[in-house]
């Protein structure tokens, strides 16, 4: 009986969270010309998926290879002040203004789960204005964005040749997440180790990345439209930097 109040409660969470992105997509379409920001928008190449796919890589060395701008993962948190953010209109956003490291990491997998996905429909806005401003400012520029967009937006503002999504295996996501030199991932993993209980907020925790990377998710990625690009560790960089080159019809360099 336990097991089945659980499920139901998480149904209903998921059910909440859906309910409030097609608010927001519905919302979005009023405030926005889609058609005038997909026509802004040509400059921009967005890669979007799971973790640990090779996305901050690949934004990095498309950009250098490119001349282009690089939008690197979570670039938008340098501007929130510019924009207003307060713990009101955007909670979790500002989730650590009202609550410690250690309370975030002992989220509930759904908990943990939502605030993922309200973090992408607060900051959808945010990163769409700094894409106009940088676009107005590097006209002649190709800007490389790792995003964080909804991506049921993304089909609204973009299409297939501007965006690649890059997946890698759920479990890979899952064992690997710690393992690279990430500021933020540092702050996650010193949070955890400084915890009372450091061995279940670590158990937790994991939890909450295996909520994030599961195969419901990595199923979203898959159907989403969107160019596929699947981590294939047989492939150079920069045979894989080339391949989304590619699909993104981008020149080589003369």
């Amino acid at each position: 009986m336990g097991r089945n109040v659980f499920k139901g409660k998480r149904k209903r969470e998921n059910n909440m969270i859906y309910k409030k992105i097609e608010d927001f997509i519905k919302e979005f379409k009023e405030q926005y010309n889609t058609e005038h920001l997909r026509n802004q928008f040509r400059s921009v190449y967005f890669i979007i998926g799971t973790a640990y796919a090779g996305k901050s890589t690949m934004i990095k060395m498309l950009s250098e290879h490119y001349d282009g701008i690089m939008c690197e993962e979570n670039y938008t948190g340098k501007v929130f002040n510019e924009y207003g953010i307060n713990p009101i209109e955007q909670p979790n956003l500002c989730y650590t203004d009202n609550h410690s490291m250690e309370e975030f990491v002992n989220q509930t997998p759904d908990e943990y789960y939502n605030w993922l996905r309200n973090n992408e429909i607060e900051v959808t806005p945010i990163e769409i204005g700094e894409l106009l401003k940088l676009i107005s400012k590097y006209p002649d520029k190709k800007i490389f964005v790792d995003t964080s967009i909804l991506m049921e937006i993304l089909k609204l503002i973009s299409d297939y040749e501007h965006v690649a999504v890059m997946v890698c295996e759920p479990s890979m996501s899952v064992e690997k997440f710690f393992e690279r030199p990430d500021y933020e991932k540092n702050i996650i993993f010193n949070a955890i180790k400084n915890s009372q209980n450091s061995e279940a907020t670590m158990l937790n925790f994991r939890k909450c990345i295996e909520i994030n990377n599961s195969q419901e998710r990595y199923n979203y990625f898959l159907n989403s439209g969107f160019y596929i690009f699947k981590r294939d560790d047989t492939l150079t960089l920069e045979q894989t930097r080339d391949i989304l080159a590619q699909h993104f019809k981008l020149k080589q360099k003369k």
